[in-house]
């Protein structure tokens, strides 16, 4: 056990020393206290003990997934790799064939990281990631392989979470491009960034089934995703602790390699309605109009005359929530003006719902 940690540590000592040095054993000390949850809050009363604190993590997953980076025995199937492909490919040709699979294909194991700077006694405050067995892993790695192939083709540039080829930097140059834009010629602009709740978790398998079919992603690969989303389960590990499974009823596991693209997916048609309605009115550079810009599930969008345009946005949202499961926050929700001389503080977007409804 002790030889494992100082693996995981990835410490120098542990390849050129001859013993755990202070400095080493106080690293593993410090990262092990970094990972340990201490106390949750319940209610009126605080939760201490590890094993309450490992059920109340099960409690909190299992109602959020409702209607995930470390692969336990990876290194195993990589040490008998020659022997063990032939197998594996055979078993996925049948259990494409018959619908039918191992159970360790349908079991995962949730650990959680702390979020910077949220309440560390809050299970919200903690991003859930799935550990996947080896077998499924090495099938949900090939077929995320398969989709970043074609994934420029169907989704818009403005997304550029988590695309090859595609960089954060240029959301941030846009930004502040078309802020720069406005001030020059005296446009008064609202920027809106959009929060959404547990946005991976609240994905509807059957929305995204039907959103693979408009996209024209092939039967094969569909039946894929429906067979490993057909009945996952998943348990907490939190403290040393793992609590009992739970069965996953919706959304994309952090931690399975195609999630984030299926999510580009499942969020491509919400932009897309965005751009569309000509109603929302985004800032105009040249010929292009600039409306949204998305990396993964945070997304920016460009108003100018918000009376006409937030009304309509709110229409979309909603009927895009409707079908998908998605739902934004509207009290985390931010918006900034940006005026003639300078930029405002942020404000809610409740704020400005309050502005808007005076108007009209």
């Amino acid at each position: 056990m002790i030889e494992g940690k100082l693996r995981f540590a990835k410490h120098k000592y542990y390849e050129h020393g001859n013993r755990a040095s202070r400095l080493l054993v106080f690293k593993l000390q410090k990262q092990q206290s970094y990972n340990t949850v201490h106390k949750l809050k319940l209610g009126d009363r605080s939760i201490v003990k590890p094993k309450e604190i490992a059920e109340t993590f099960a409690k909190f997953y299992e109602s959020l997934y409702q209607d995930s980076d470390t692969c336990p025995d990876e290194p195993k199937i990589k040490c008998f790799q020659e022997d063990l492909t032939p197998l594996l490919l055979n078993a996925y040709h049948y259990s494409l064939e018959t619908k039918n699979y191992g159970p360790s294909w349908s079991e995962a194991t949730i650990v959680v990281l702390y979020k910077e700077g949220k309440d560390p006694t809050d299970c919200g405050s903690y991003r859930p990631l799935s550990m996947l067995n080896g077998d499924v892993r090495i099938l949900t790695a090939a077929l995320a392989c398969r989709l970043n192939n074609i994934i420029t083709e169907i989704i818009h540039p403005d997304q550029t979470g988590f695309i090859a080829g595609r960089h954060y930097g240029n959301n941030l140059h846009r930004v502040l491009n078309i802020i720069s834009h406005q001030q020059h010629n005296k446009i008064m602009t609202t920027v809106l960034s959009l929060d959404a709740q547990k946005a991976f978790n609240r994905v509807s398998w059957k929305y995204l089934i039907q959103t693979l079919i408009r996209f024209n992603l092939g039967p094969k690969f569909r039946d894929w995703i429906e067979t490993i989303y057909s009945s996952p389960q998943a348990a907490v590990r939190v403290n040393g602790f793992q609590c009992a499974r739970f069965n996953l009823k919706r959304g994309c596991q952090q931690g399975c390699p195609p999630s984030p693209l299926l999510f580009a997916i499942s969020i491509e048609p919400l932009a897309q309605l965005i751009r569309d309605d000509s109603d929302i009115e985004g800032v105009t550079i040249g010929e292009e109009v600039h409306k949204i810009s998305l990396y993964a599930d945070d997304v920016l969008l460009y108003l100018t005359e918000p009376s006409i345009t937030v009304p309509c946005l709110l229409r979309e949202i909603s009927s895009y929530e409707y079908f998908s499961g998605y739902k934004i926050n509207v009290d985390k929700t931010e918006a900034m003006d940006v005026l003639v001389n300078l930029i405002s503080d942020i404000f809610t977007f409740s704020k400005l719902l309050s502005s808007v409804e005076n108007k009209w």
